[in-house]
């Protein structure tokens, strides 16, 4: 399974941030390298995978050409659908 899967950390990896009162967080800097290196990454589309309970989560993720798992046990069943 190696090199099938990518995952980002979002804060101080890809960006930082912003947080309002109460700690909600309120938006997010990305780092100038970012966006480039992400747009990369969509290039071998059916190597990356998201994993969220949320459906619209899941849809959006989809339409950046991420597969995507409904649960982190689901995952594996994915992977092994990908090239």
């Amino acid at each position: 399974m190696a090199g099938k899967v990518v995952f980002f950390d979002l804060g101080d990896t890809l960006g930082v941030g912003r947080a309002g009162p109460g700690g909600s967080i309120t938006g997010f800097d990305p780092f100038p390298f970012a966006t480039d290196i992400l747009k990369k990454l969509k290039d071998p589309p059916g190597r990356c995978v998201f994993v969220g309970e949320d459906p619209l989560e899941r849809s959006v993720a989809s339409s950046a050409h991420f597969a995507a798992a409904f649960h982190p046990l689901h995952v594996f069943q994915v992977l092994k659908t990908l090239p």
